[in-house]
């Protein structure tokens, strides 16, 4: 996703966002996008705060992570957050509608992809920060702060949620069933680091035995960045 700083208003160029369907659906209401779409006007119930960034959404996701951008008053930086920045993780504001739908409406079309993509070894697609979320302050993108786990509080809420929660543990056990070990060739090496970042996460959140083997068999050690986070939060 392309952020111009800058300017008066954040500018998301649609010819990435078609590239990630997680992404999708966010135009500029005063500049063009690249290819040639129509630029579309801000429909009369939008979020006031997100009108003034100028952001139009055409699915229900797309106007909840507007909405997020509107209420962080300004486009989220691509460096990694500051120690301040992850000390005040929990000052992110979650989506309306319930803290956790942002993942629910996100696995609402990728989630059988994903698990498909798990089972026969290869991720493909873009579904990492969705399916395999981390705790907020590990990844640079604004992505990764829209869908990073608020706290440890949230990754239990997460597990204990009815849809969220067997999902996790069925694609770890997916996992757990192929005849391999390294998760570099599954998932590349980036992923590989937020598939450890993830586990460690919900091994904490009293997930079960299943993350720890999961840890042990494709890592053999903890993520210590999240470890470091959750000790100090």
């Amino acid at each position: 996703m392309a952020l111009h700083h800058g300017r008066s208003s954040l500018v998301l160029h649609c010819w990435n966002l078609e590239r990630e369907p997680a992404r999708g659906g966010l135009h500029h209401a005063n500049h063009g996008c690249r290819g040639g779409r129509r630029v579309l006007s801000p429909p009369a119930d939008y979020p006031l705060a997100a009108r003034a960034l100028g952001c139009v959404a055409r699915s229900d996701r797309a106007r909840q992570r507007c909405a997020w951008l509107a209420s962080k008053g300004k486009p989220q930086s691509r460096s990694r957050l500051s120690a301040s920045g992850r000390a005040n993780r929990n000052d992110v504001v979650s989506t309306a509608g319930g803290a956790l739908d942002r993942f629910v409406e996100a696995q609402a079309s990728s989630y059988a992809s994903a698990l498909g993509e798990i089972r026969r070894g290869a991720k493909r697609s873009h579904w990492m920060w969705f399916i395999f979320p981390q705790l907020v302050g590990l990844g640079r993108s604004e992505t990764a702060g829209f869908y990073g786990i608020q706290s440890i509080a949230e990754a239990r809420s997460y597990l204990a949620h009815p849809v969220l929660g067997p999902r996790y543990l069925e694609c770890v056990a997916a996992l757990q069933d192929l005849p391999t070990s390294d998760p570099v060739p599954v998932f590349g090496e980036i992923d590989a680091m937020k598939l450890r970042s993830s586990l460690t996460l919900f091994e904490a959140a009293g997930a079960g035995s299943l993350t720890g083997a999961a840890l042990d068999r494709w890592f053999g050690k903890r993520d210590d960045r999240t470890l470091a986070l959750l000790a100090t939060s």
